[in-house]
């Protein structure tokens, strides 16, 4: 059926929420103490949201795809969109690694090789990058493979999920598309439903009475999700209770997108966060990356300190760098943004 592109408030929260969870993931490491837990707990579900919340967001392009020509005119978007950002900070990103290479944490291997490792997404200078060319892929593979009932699609990539739940598929690209595609497809499947689930929330919690017990509902199934992760953590790792987790704290977020969403205070905030998650994703990096070199490596500050500050400026800085300066030069906007369109529109 055709999908309409439509705009959803709590939509952008959530990925608001997933991009906090993105460079909290970037900013600590998995042994600090305390802000060690959150790295973790980010890892157990961010990046599946964000290709579940990608899918969703493709649903009406994909819509488009019946003809060969509008298969390819999609695939030179896409390509626009997330490879030329790709190639592009990939460069940025090693010649700054050879610049700077006695502070780098992971500096590049001797026989770096940009065929296999950029080509073939397998070593990225810039490790965040893998998710544009993984999300390109499995984008790649949508389009294609449009005429397929989203349904049937959905059955296969689940299918190749349980799959990598008992093998590991260690082949570039292959094995991820079978790890990520079905939360991408699950995504697209989703919209042709969501209408519904949008109503459901709005008309439900427009009731004072409603609202309250929804608030204290999310925060209990927000504190079960800390839980549950703390207690896998100390446990035995095991994909498919993994898996489980996965979709109980993606759950949990989306819920909690849904309660920001009426909370007058607190929504504009999130909802800027999310407007700008990709400037945020793109741009983010190079500022905790500078923050570690200057005052990890050089300043030697304790390492709770200046990884708080690699999350707080992370976050933050990206919205005006992005604002003020990259959305505003065109050539800016079109590599680090991949944005194409001929004129730049905020929200």
């Amino acid at each position: 059926m055709p999908y309409q592109k439509k705009y959803y408030d709590e939509l952008n929260i959530f990925r608001g929420i997933i991009i906090i969870w993105v460079v909290i993931g970037h900013s600590f490491y998995e042994m600090q103490p305390v802000f060690g837990f959150f790295h973790s707990y980010a890892y157990t579900f961010h990046m599946p949201a964000f290709f579940l919340l990608s899918g969703f967001l493709f649903a009406p392009k994909l819509n488009r795809a019946k003809t060969r020509k509008n298969k390819l005119s999609l695939l030179g978007e896409r390509f626009k969109r997330l490879i030329v950002p790709y190639l592009f900070l990939t460069l940025v990103s090693y010649i700054l690694k050879l610049i700077f290479e006695k502070y780098a944490d992971n500096a590049l291997p001797d026989g770096w090789n940009i065929l296999k490792d950029v080509i073939l997404g397998t070593n990225n200078p810039n490790g965040g990058l893998w998710f544009l060319y993984i999300l390109f892929m499995i984008s790649v593979i949508a389009i294609i493979i449009s005429a397929v009932p989203i349904k049937i699609t959905v059955i296969i990539f689940a299918a190749l999920k349980i799959v990598t739940l008992f093998v590991n598929i260690d082949i570039p690209v292959i094995g991820s598309a079978c790890f990520y595609g079905i939360y991408f497809f699950t995504g697209i499947l989703l919209i042709e439903y969501y209408d519904k689930v949008s109503q459901f929330f709005s008309k439900k919690l427009s009731d004072k009475k409603n609202f309250y017990v929804f608030s204290a509902s999310t925060a209990f199934i927000a504190a079960v999700s800390f839980v549950i992760t703390y207690l896998y953590l100390k446990s035995e790792k095991n994909n498919i209770i993994l898996l489980l987790i996965c979709i109980f704290n993606i759950i949990s977020a989306y819920l909690t997108a849904q309660l920001i969403s009426m909370l007058k205070p607190v929504k504009p905030s999130i909802m800027t966060i999310g407007f700008y998650g990709m400037d945020i994703y793109m741009i983010g990096y190079y500022v905790q990356i500078s923050i570690r070199v200057i005052f990890g490596s050089m300043l030697h500050l304790p390492e709770n300190v200046y990884t708080l500050m690699m999350f707080l400026f992370g976050l933050l800085l990206p919205i005006p760098i992005s604002k003020y300066i990259v959305r505003k030069i065109t050539p800016a906007r079109r590599l680090i943004l991949g944005d194409f369109s001929s004129k730049n529109k905020e929200s």
